[in-house]
């Protein structure tokens, strides 16, 4: 058995394409966050003769001093870890870990089983929520899991002649990210909290999708999408308030949940809400279920204390 760092073997992680591989087993994936975040790509690997098992973490600081490493460290974002079928490894893995990198480890959105067997602290309970796409179609999804107002909705934004547009190029970005800086602002925040370099990072990835709704030619609202094997992600949602009443983005959000179903994907995730409870209705009103799960930590105890106090109304 050994423990190495993941950058020597990343390619035996990779499938033919981004689309067949799980979210958080995507070495791409993993490389473009941290460019995007800035926090180095610490990822382990342990090998047992010729099979190989993937830890994927990032390194950040706590309070700027404490090196810790995440499995998925950009807010409670809800990317559910695929139960791996080698669960005693992964306990092994993650114990491994703890040697090999010498630091804190915040394991968020991990396979439940495999990190109860590490005996890992659990430090907080977040919920996602999640629409099950395999085995249907959209008009069934439509028909029976949408509510009557959805629907309505949706009807609305079709029949105000919305143009849509897809893309994942810098001139789709930069449109989404007037929409996010829009969104920001009348959120409250003097500052938005990704910077548009964030978001540029994922510039061309096969895996980052942009959906922009247009009204008379200009873009009125967006969403970006993560799109994997396993789950598509529903990661960040933007609009011109002033053309919120033409419905842009539950137009868009179906037309998401339209291209997960003909891919065959596992779910479609709707991500975290916190406690915004009008977030939660939203996704619910697409048949969307919640669905808790939690963040572990192994590492110093003061420092377990203060991620808990900090993760307690995440």
């Amino acid at each position: 058995m050994t423990v190495s760092a993941a950058d020597a073997t990343a390619h035996d992680f990779e499938a033919v394409s981004a689309s067949d591989t799980p979210l958080l087993f995507s070495w791409q994936f993993l490389q473009l966050l941290s460019t995007a975040t800035g926090y180095p790509n610490r990822s382990v690997v342990l090998q047992r003769g010729d099979r190989r098992f993937l830890l994927p973490v990032l390194r950040r600081r706590a309070l700027g001093i404490y090196p810790l490493d995440f499995s998925l460290p950009f807010g409670h974002h809800g990317a559910i870890f695929p139960e791996p079928a080698a669960g005693a490894e992964y306990a092994e893995l993650i114990a491994a870990a703890r040697r090999h990198l010498h630091t804190g480890i915040v394991l968020q959105n991990c396979a439940q089983s495999a990190v109860r067997d590490a005996g890992l602290a659990t430090i907080a309970s977040h919920t996602t929520h999640l629409l099950h796409t395999r085995g249907t179609t959209y008009d069934q999804v439509f028909a029976t899991t949408f509510d009557a107002k959805l629907r309505n909705q949706i009807r609305k934004a079709e029949k105000s002649s919305l143009g849509v547009v897809t893309g994942n190029d810098a001139e789709a970005i930069r449109q989404f990210y007037e929409l996010y800086l829009l969104s920001n602002a009348r959120w409250g925040r003097k500052t938005p909290k990704y910077p548009r370099e964030f978001f540029e990072a994922f510039t061309g990835a096969p895996f980052f999708e942009t959906k922009l709704a247009l009204h008379e030619g200009r873009p009125i609202g967006g969403i970006v999408v993560l799109k994997f094997r396993d789950q598509h992600l529903y990661c960040f949602g933007a609009m011109d308030k002033a053309h919120g009443i033409l419905c842009p983005n539950h137009l868009l959000i179906s037309l998401a949940l339209r291209d997960a179903i003909a891919q065959g994907t596992g779910f479609f995730n709707f991500g975290a809400s916190g406690k915004l409870a009008s977030v939660r209705t939203f996704k619910e009103s697409f048949g969307a279920q919640a669905c808790t799960y939690a963040t572990y930590f192994a590492g110093n105890p003061l420092v377990e204390a203060a991620l808990r106090y900090r993760m307690r109304d995440a």
